[in-house]
Order: C-alpha cells, then sequence, then structure tokens
C-alpha cells in the first residue's frame, strides 16, 4: 500500500493524524494512525511525497507503522504474540549453537560469539547456555524472563522494531547489545556485531573467496539492519 499525498498532519489529544482528501489515514485493517510523536508523521509525509514522485522509498516507514497500529487494536493475546516471538529466539539464539569442526570456525565462535555471550551476562545477568549438538538446548527460564523483562519495558514501537532486529540478526544476544550501542550513542562496534551475526557465511567467503552473490545477500541484510535500527530509534522518541 502507498501512501496517498498530500498529507496533512493534525495534532489533537498528544497525537498526531495524518489526513489525505478530507479523510483520517487508515490501515489496510481500518484503523486509524495515531503517531505518538511529530518526526513520524514527518516522515511519512516525505514518504507520501517520494511516492508521489514515482520515487519508491528505499526506507519505508509506513509498513511498520501500520504493523504496530494494527497490533495496538488486537486483543491480549495477539499483542502477546509480538512478546512471545522476541522470547522464542532466545530460547533460540544463535550464538548458543556451535560447530565440531573445523578448528578454525570453532575458534571464530569462541571469539565472536563467546564475547556477546559474556557481555550479556555481565551486563544483563542473562545466562544462556551453548551446545555442539544438532538438538535444542532449553535455557533457563530465568535467564528468559530476563530477555522478557526488557522487552516488556519498552514501548511497543520498541518492541517491533526488536523483532525485526532480531529476524535480521538471528540473536537477541546481539540485538540487545546492537541497542546499547545506540542507547549509549555509541555505534562503533555495531559492524562487528552484525558481522558476528554473518560469522558463518563470512568465514566460508574468506576462505573460498566472495561470490557477487554473498556480496548482494550481505549489503542487503546491512541495509536491512540499518532501517530496522531507524524504527527502533523512532521509537525511542515516543
Amino acid at each position: 500500500m502507498t501512501l496517498p499525498y498530500p498529507l496533512e498532519i493534525v495534532e489533537k489529544a498528544s497525537a498526531y493524524y495524518l489526513w489525505a482528501d478530507g479523510k483520517i489515514l487508515l490501515t489496510e485493517k481500518q484503523h486509524q494512525v495515531a503517531l505518538p510523536c511529530l518526526q513520524m508523521a514527518q516522515q511519512l509525509q516525505q514518504e507520501a511525497k517520494q511516492w508521489h514522485n514515482h520515487k519508491k522509498p528505499d526506507y519505508q516507514l509506513w509498513p511498520r507503522i501500520c504493523y504496530v497500529h494494527d497490533y495496538l487494536q488486537a486483543d491480549t493475546e495477539s499483542r502477546q504474540n509480538l512478546h512471545d516471538k522476541i522470547i522464542n529466539y532466545a530460547n533460540h539464539d544463535l550464538l548458543c549453537y556451535r560447530v565440531q569442526h573445523p578448528p578454525a570456525l570453532c575458534v571464530c565462535e569462541q571469539q565472536q560469539w563467546d564475547l556477546w555471550l559474556d557481555w550479556a551476562q555481565t551486563t544483563h545477568n542473562i545466562h544462556l547456555k551453548t551446545t555442539d549438538a544438532i538438538l535444542h538446548i532449553a535455557q533457563s527460564d530465568e535467564s528468559l524472563k530476563k530477555v522478557s523483562d526488557i522487552v516488556n519495558s519498552k514501548n511497543l514501537y520498541c518492541q517491533a522494531g526488536l523483532l525485526e532486529l532480531v529476524e535480521i540478526l538471528g540473536s537477541v544476544i546481539l540485538v540487545l547489545a546492537v541497542i546499547n550501542c545506540l542507547e549509549t550513542k555509541d555505534n562503533a562496534q555495531i559492524d562487528s556485531i552484525f558481522n558476528a551475526s554473518l560469522l558463518h557465511e563470512n568465514y566460508q567467503a574468506e576462505k573460498w573467496g566472495k561470490t557477487e552473490e554473498y556480496q548482494a545477500d550481505y549489503d542487503a541484510k546491512y541495509q536491512h539492519l540499518t532501517h530496522a535500527l531507524q524504527f527502533y530509534q523512532l521509537g525511542l522518541l515516543v
């Protein structure tokens, strides 16, 4: 769904509504879009202008806004699903599943992944167990509760951003590290965190050479990460 143009911003009761053709903008599920901050409304205005000028926006806020607003209108059980999806990733975290060979890749996992698991234990008291077996390893209720508390402390916009970030990186621990970089305004380590999520792909590329397909996938995933971080940062303004 593309945005109509032009969009008018109307503030009412501490919320920002978007109007087009004399009507309040609705999601595809017919829910009113009441934005909590002016920056979101202004960004949607610019997005509508790009569509109007036949330029597909590189970063699209509108589908993300619709996702959140449809969740806001959903029943309690449906809204719990967003939280549960994030917790499920923590119980199957990428960093917890290790290879047995080759030795060089095992060393890379220890160097890059143990760093962030140790950080999570020191910073958030989250201790996740690792395994080199194929079968799932269940994490402790205590650690999953720590993750749950962090998720529940975020507003719904940030929670939606968290889920998108987890789907990109495959690791709740790496996502917590990334948002810590954002919230402390220390972005220097974001690239290394991103590369930790692609450790196996990067190892193969270094061993056998970087193909065009590898580079295209890497660039697309990095752009996706950048967009998800933009959305999460907007959520911090709420």
